[in-house]
């Protein structure tokens, strides 16, 4: 149920943090390790710049507080249903822009 809501986070943030001039991409693929699966979410929006790729998983912490469109909840509740199971959560620059999660579950 964790790992569903998760998922459902992130398909949200990709849909409300989309790029104005674009239509809204997103893409899910999955990856088997020997000791893990790693999850990729990645999206076309506008994107979180560098700095901020950290500080967004605290609660309350909004790349842009003045969008009004989210309550900085979301990827705070993401990293503590990873850290509940054991997994990692990461964030990266999508090519030609948005921004890539990558999950990292224990198998």
């Amino acid at each position: 149920m964790l790992l569903r809501q998760l998922l459902q986070n992130l398909i949200d943030n990709a849909m409300k943090y989309r790029h104005p001039a674009r239509p809204c991409h997103t893409t899910v693929s999955a990856e088997a390790h020997p000791d893990a699966w790693v999850v990729r979410l990645g999206d076309n929006g506008i994107g979180i710049p560098p700095d901020q790729r950290r500080r967004v998983f605290d609660m309350f912490a909004q790349v842009d507080p003045k969008q009004q469109k989210g309550y900085g909840i979301g990827l705070s509740t993401c990293l503590r249903i990873l850290d509940r199971h054991h997994g990692k959560i990461a964030l990266e620059e999508t090519p030609g822009g948005g921004t890539t999660v990558c999950l990292t579950l224990p198998k």
